[in-house]
């Protein structure tokens, strides 16, 4: 048999879904990278300025952030076609990721407030849903999925 009769066989989306998941795990690496970008972005420039600080590409920022989010959502999608038990969740962070793009800054002119990188990476007053958190959510909840995708025993 070769090895596309075998995949054929077996399914070819059974086979590259834990691929799709891993995916989403590396699209959470990349959100920890942005949202870090923004801390240290906002730490060096607390000290030289009074209101929205200068942050260059910050729309460029923002926008990847949200992408490499729905990035994990999607591969979530895909791990709850196959697998029951994660349909209920999924519903709730794809609201959750609406709100929080809804309410995100633009970034617009490179500039953002402290308090809008404070919001995104729940380094504020810690109430309320922040990016650092959904993320951290999505990413266990992936992890979940690499553990509950059915595989097929040759």
């Amino acid at each position: 048999m070769t090895s596309h009769a075998f995949s054929k066989a077996l399914g070819e989306d059974e086979l590259r879904l834990p691929d799709r998941v891993h995916r989403g795990l590396i699209a959470s690496a990349r959100v920890q990278y942005y949202l870090t970008l923004l801390q240290a972005a906002k730490e060096h420039a607390v000290d030289l300025s009074e209101g929205d600080l200068a942050l260059p590409a910050a729309s460029t920022i923002i926008h990847g952030l949200f992408a490499e989010l729905a990035v994990m959502l999607h591969s979530l999608r895909l791990a709850a076609d196959a697998t029951p038990e994660l349909r209920p969740a999924l519903a709730r962070y794809a609201l959750r990721l609406a709100r929080l793009h809804a309410d995100a800054p633009s970034g617009v002119a490179d500039r953002l407030s402290a308090e809008a990188i404070d919001a995104l990476t729940g380094d504020g007053d810690g109430t309320g849903d922040c990016v650092r958190q959904l993320t951290v959510d999505l990413h266990a909840e992936l992890k979940r999925a690499l553990a509950l995708i059915p595989t097929r025993s040759s």
